[in-house]
């Protein structure tokens, strides 16, 4: 049942605040999780990075949107997962390095987690002899979670604005910041 079940959201960009959007779009609650802790209006609450482990036993789903950083790298460790709740379901669609495959399969395969979705997985593709096709509840999509009909025409619309940025001397948009690494 999806209405009252809790959604924690780890990274509220563009990709997980779309879906923090959709969550609750269908009723659940969503906690979001930010490097910042500031508050979204896409989510009910909004906690710090650090204070993931104590909401990690409240989530019905773990939907992961962060970027690849040396402070995401295997977020989502062993001990982690130990801490979900039993029956909980994950959604992986920012990058593959922030959960421990391995142990996530584990709790596939002994029932305690529910289902887990991986749009993101390393290597990519997936090579056709790889164990986690094997994997029960586990579903694993072509790294396509933000492909829809309007994100090339949005895409090249914001290089050519910032083509436009560039040549008129301005700051260009959506910068990378080094120091964080996205």
């Amino acid at each position: 049942m999806l209405f009252r079940s809790t959604a924690l959201v780890v990274g509220l960009g563009d990709v997980g605040g779309g879906a923090a959007r959709a969550a609750r779009d269908l009723g659940l609650k969503v906690i979001g999780v930010r490097r910042s802790g500031k508050a979204s209006p896409l989510a009910d609450r909004t906690i710090k990075l650090a204070q993931l482990d104590r909401l990690l036993p409240q989530a019905d789903f773990l939907l992961l949107a962060a970027p690849n950083t040396a402070e995401t790298a295997n977020l989502i460790n062993a001990a982690r997962i130990a801490r979900l709740k039993p029956g909980c379901g994950i959604v992986n669609i920012g990058r593959a390095t922030l959960i421990d495959h391995a142990a996530m399969c584990d709790r596939l395969r002994d029932g305690s987690l529910i289902g887990a979705v991986l749009d993101v997985m390393q290597p990519e593709p997936l090579p056709a002899d790889s164990p986690y096709w094997d994997v029960p509840n586990l579903i694993v999509t072509p790294h396509i979670s933000c492909d829809d009909s309007d994100y090339a025409a949005l895409t090249l619309e914001r290089w050519f604005l910032n083509l436009e940025r560039l040549l008129a001397g301005r700051p260009l948009h959506n910068r990378i910041d080094p120091r964080r690494g996205y």
